[in-house]
């Protein structure tokens, strides 16, 4: 298995409510752990769920929104809808002519 610091890009503290016990204004610090490749979400979850040593002892963490597809959470992120269009600035795109991936009417590579 690999090691947490191997996974992860960047941890931010952030004020978020969370939708597990929302109780209306309750904003908590939590922290945002942003790791580098999308498959390691499941990895990166197991080790904090499971709970790391810091010298003092283990300490485990409750984890939020680590089980969102990366596709979805990426639509999410950047106020993509499904089923919609986009805007694409000009020449910045070419056309996907050949192997396609999906029904679209269009497909672009950026």
């Amino acid at each position: 298995m690999a090691h947490g610091a191997d996974l992860v890009q960047e941890v931010e503290l952030v004020k978020k409510q969370s939708i597990m016990s929302f109780t209306g204004n309750d904003s908590r610090n939590l922290f945002k752990v942003t790791n580098a490749l999308p498959p390691q979400v499941p990895t990166l979850r197991t080790i904090l769920e499971r709970g790391m040593d810091f010298g003092i002892g283990t300490r485990q963490f409750q984890t939020y929104e680590s089980n969102i597809l990366f596709v979805l959470r990426f639509m999410v992120d950047c106020g993509i809808m499904g089923a919609s269009w986009m805007s694409l600035p000009p020449s910045t795109y070419t056309i996907r002519k050949h192997k396609t991936m999906s029904r679209c009417q269009l497909e672009v590579d950026i």
